[in-house]
């Protein structure tokens, strides 16, 4: 980066990750206890790809793996999504229709 009074500025951004950190894709956490046992394995599986292919992965090799990973992280969301939209129904009749107070 060259300032504009000619004198030359460098930064340099030390960023630490490790291979977990690489894992994650399109901002979803992979971390077990948030998954079901069947993504869980998926996500698995697509790991040991990684590993046992650190440069085939680049060229397809786990794609397999990385689209049924998805596809089940996918079905993971629209359940959590319906399940979620059908409590805030619930909760909006609750407020919308209050009991009515006991008369002692």
């Amino acid at each position: 980066v060259v300032a504009v009074d000619g004198t030359r500025n460098t930064s340099v951004i030390i960023i630490n990750m490790n291979s977990d950190d690489a894992m994650s894709w399109g901002g979803a956490n992979l971390s077990p206890h948030l998954h079901t046992e069947e993504c869980n394995v998926l996500i698995a599986q697509l790991k040991q790809c990684h590993k046992e292919h650190n440069v085939l992965k680049f060229f397809g090799t786990c794609n397999d793996f990385d689209r049924a990973m998805r596809g089940c992280l996918k079905k993971e969301y629209q359940e959590k999504r319906t399940k979620s939209r059908i409590h805030a129904q619930e909760m909006q009749q609750k407020l919308s229709h209050p009991p009515k107070p006991i008369e002692s």
